[in-house]
């Protein structure tokens, strides 16, 4: 199986599903959508489920969380009945987080 972060052009040639462009762009959206509904700074709990149901809306893709004793904190297993790819999204979730809750503290700044 095969390990990256996240690296769309490795998952385009591992899974063949969408185009890289395709596959950035829905994952930046759905993230950006999530993120424009939140009222508040976010924790790992919240950043890590963003992710995945971003990642989850990445069409004819079947995503699930991989088992951390198999795989590592933090993993999803992403695939298509031929062909299954391992992400480490750990990278994801700390940007995501640092990145909001800054945001959101600089918007919210009295």
């Amino acid at each position: 199986m095969q390990m990256n972060n996240l690296n769309t052009a490795l998952l385009e040639e591992s899974l063949g599903i969408l185009p890289n462009k395709e596959i950035t762009k829905i994952f930046f959206h759905s993230i950006m959508a999530e993120l424009s509904e939140l009222q508040e700074e976010i924790g790992e709990y919240t950043a890590k489920e963003i992710v995945f149901r971003s990642l989850d809306r990445i069409p004819n893709v079947k995503v699930e969380w991989g088992d951390p004793r198999i795989y590592g904190k933090n993993r999803v297993l992403m695939g298509t009945q031929e062909k299954i790819a391992v992400l480490d999204i750990t990278p994801v979730i700390q940007a995501l987080k640092l990145v909001w809750n800054t945001y959101f503290s600089s918007q919210n700044a009295d």
